[in-house]
């Protein structure tokens, strides 16, 4: 019993805790709108996208995420709806999310233009406590927290920048969850073939203090690309995307931990499809 009791308090303290922050996916280096909204705006047509990571292949009850979304631009350059939800699990503890997103493009200039996005939904936090632990009950610790996020980006030609802010109105003494996050990436056309896009991802956490993720990626002839990636939070990745169609590609990412605790974590793998009915890359 006292074992059981113990593997509950270590699996709750690692959700209270470490699984307290939001996932940033290595996908946010290629598709920065699943963090900040305002980069749906620069989709075309109808785009949809679905991802998973498996996170610290390691560890006995490894956390595990999914994220999917659907966005249509209404008119070109100008007006966007969307829906997208998510699901993770880390132990007991489950969390499920679905929001609205609203986008709005104003073209600035010829070669300049700024896109804002709003989205606001439920997350609900459910837990399945085994029936032999006692008095433990789910429903003590089920939550239904209300979230709101948004965000600014501004393309220069080549150059693209945006800030994201994402809040979450929790009860029970939790106070109130932000994050922020800040993007940019810069394309070098390497002649007719090859595209190289340095790309740089920040987030501040209220509960988890900051992570950094720099990325070089190289895209051939628009059909295939690979990055390196290093993240502040003691890991690397390697990121491989090959298109199937002209409007749907596959990208996987092979994230194996360094430092002090590599044999602990692990390695992560993340998986991603996105369809775009315009086409996923620049025309040339």
């Amino acid at each position: 019993m006292w074992k059981k009791l113990w593997g509950v308090f270590c699996c709750w303290g690692m959700v209270t805790g470490g699984m307290a922050q939001d996932v940033v996916p290595v996908r946010a280096l290629s598709s920065p709108e699943i963090i900040n909204p305002a980069y749906y705006n620069r989709e075309t047509g109808v785009s949809a996208a679905l991802w998973y990571r498996h996170q610290w292949g390691k560890l006995e009850e490894s956390p595990q995420y999914m994220g999917i979304s659907l966005h249509k631009l209404w008119t070109p350059g100008k007006w966007g709806t969307g829906v997208n939800g998510g699901y993770s699990k880390s132990g007991y503890r489950k969390d499920y999310q679905f929001g609205l997103t609203g986008d709005r493009g104003f073209a600035l200039s010829e070669n300049s233009r700024l896109s804002l996005g709003l989205t606001a939904g439920m997350q609900l936090v459910r837990y399945d406590w085994p029936e032999n632990l006692g008095s433990a009950k789910p429903e003590d610790f089920n939550k239904e927290w209300f979230y709101v996020a948004g965000g600014v980006a501004w393309n220069y030609r080549e150059l693209s920048l945006g800030a994201g802010y994402r809040g979450v109105c929790r009860d029970g003494g939790a106070g109130m969850y932000s994050r922020i996050s800040l993007y940019g990436e810069y394309r070098i056309g390497m002649g007719s073939r090859w595209d190289i896009l340095p790309r740089a991802l920040y987030v501040y956490d209220s509960d988890w203090d900051s992570d950094l993720d720099l990325g070089v990626f190289a895209y051939y002839r628009n059909m295939a690309g690979i990055g390196l990636i290093w993240r502040k939070e003691q890991a690397i990745g390697v990121q491989g995307e090959m298109r199937l169609l002209d409007c749907l590609a596959v990208t996987y990412c092979y994230e194996p931990s360094t430092g002090t605790d590599a044999n602990v974590f692990g390695a992560s793998h993340e998986v991603s499809l996105k369809f775009n009915s315009g086409g996923l890359y620049r025309k040339k």
